[in-house]
């Protein structure tokens, strides 16, 4: 991309079109284009002083649709209303907002990228480390913890450094643990009021126990990497799921209906407080990652911290 500039105006242009904007504008927002352009202009015999005709611009390298963002968003030109920003235009903008030191236009990127509904795990953490916000680093590491993907399929979406996908993977090596654990291990109910006071509990204890080592243990081997499929694996076995016209498994189906429920409850309760404690422990890490990384951090609105 190639920039234009005379007294009044700085312009660009590419092999097709050329642009002709206020200059003045340019070096009130960033200090880099500011320095640029109180530089004496190159002068070349038989041309026009550089920057003084759109023969003979200033050169400068960035492709047209990182120009036109920032042209957008500087000159506010038809810049979109805020449901219709995309991740991509606000990526970009945060991205030469760097490249050329423009903090309102880098500030204003994080703002709206953090309330975007399509810039979440993978996605946030990369560009946390990008633009030195350490709370995305906690928040995209708690969601991709949380899903049930894996931290192998968000760097095939993300760009993550080496040391961020080594701390991921230890997160989710914490993970593969206390699934392995939670799996052979029946969750301890008896202060569950419904458990307690269940006028069939022998009964129903004696087919949990046989139903948790017949059905849930090998359903749970196909997949011990992930919590939340402990999750779902055990409720649908146990209580199973009328939206999806799936009945419990045949192992429990003479268990009492609140007993079903509360196992299913308590299941719920410690795998959610494993999930936090794994989530935030290696979301930290991330965060200090961050922290230590960029001279200079953000909070979530884009204001230096």
């Amino acid at each position: 991309m190639q920039f234009s500039l005379d007294r009044t105006h700085y312009g660009a242009r590419d092999s097709t079109l050329i642009y002709g904007v206020y200059k003045g504008i340019f070096k009130s927002f960033s200090v880099i284009f500011s320095d640029c352009l109180s530089l004496p202009p190159e002068v070349k015999e038989g041309q026009p002083v550089e920057g003084t005709a759109f023969e003979n611009p200033v050169v400068i390298p960035v492709d047209q649709h990182r120009l036109d963002v920032l042209c957008s968003f500087l000159f506010h030109l038809g810049w979109k209303d805020e449901i219709d920003r995309n991740v991509t235009d606000l990526i970009v903008l945060g991205e030469i907002a760097q490249m050329y030191n423009i903090p309102d236009a880098l500030k204003y990127a994080i703002y709206n990228l953090q309330y975007h509904r399509n810039f979440h795990r993978g996605i946030r953490v990369q560009y946390a480390c990008t633009f030195g916000v350490p709370n995305w680093g906690l928040q995209g590491t708690k969601e991709i913890l949380g899903s049930s993907a894996g931290v192998g399929t968000e760097m095939d979406k993300a760009k993550l450094e080496n040391d961020v996908v080594g701390i991921l993977y230890a997160g989710q090596a914490n993970q593969r643990f206390y699934t392995h654990l939670l799996a052979n291990t029946i969750p301890n109910i008896d202060d569950d009021p419904s458990w307690a006071g269940c006028p069939s509990k022998k009964t129903c204890q004696k087919i949990l126990a046989q139903g948790w080592s017949d059905v849930i243990v090998p359903a749970l081997k196909v997949n011990m990497e992930s919590l939340v499929y402990l999750r779902v694996i055990i409720e649908l076995k146990v209580i199973g799921n009328p939206d999806i016209m799936q009945d419990p498994d045949p192992a429990f189906s003479s268990m009492h209906s609140t007993c079903r429920r509360a196992l299913c409850n308590r299941v719920d309760q410690v795998v959610t407080r494993i999930s936090d404690f794994i989530g935030e422990e290696t979301g930290n890490m991330v965060k200090d990652y961050i922290k230590k990384k960029h001279p200079q951090v953000h909070d979530n609105e884009g204001w230096v911290i």
